[in-house]
């Protein structure tokens, strides 16, 4: 299975730290986050962009078969957006594919396939987290 990492910000690492310490049980509350996280890369394809929401490259000979001008890039068959999945632990959020070629859409390749990141951070990301951890923890 291909592996990408992308490192949390201080503010969430903050958040989640806090969490840890004051409930018995983070799962759920991990479940919640990986919930969210997963709707949002999946929001990610459908409107073919980034997480900050740069769009991404098009497609560089569109087939008719694919749509044409109008195909979306990463939705041909579907199999890397339906393949987003997550998994918990009670100290880690796991949010990402088991698709090979996941990581040369992710990051591009020098064979000509340009970066069209669909996992990583935002400030929707940001809010969700923080969201969770407060409800959690009763604020």
């Amino acid at each position: 299975m291909a592996k990408i990492q992308i490192n949390v910000e201080e503010n969430i690492t903050t958040a989640i730290s806090i969490l840890l310490k004051k409930v018995e049980n983070p799962i759920p509350a991990f479940k919640k986050i990986a919930a969210l996280e997963v709707s949002q890369t999946k929001l990610r394809f459908r409107n073919s962009e980034d997480p900050e929401g740069e769009s991404w490259a098009p497609l560089k000979n569109p087939s008719a078969k694919r749509g044409g001008a109008s195909a979306k890039p990463l939705l041909d068959t579907g199999r890397l957006s339906s393949s987003i999945n997550s998994a918990v632990t009670k100290k880690t959020i796991f949010i990402g594919t088991n698709v090979e070629y996941g990581k040369y859409q992710q990051f591009g390749t020098e064979k000509g396939i340009p970066p069209r990141p669909f996992l990583g951070i935002n400030d929707k990301t940001r809010a969700n987290v923080l969201s969770v951890v407060k409800k959690f923890l009763g604020f």
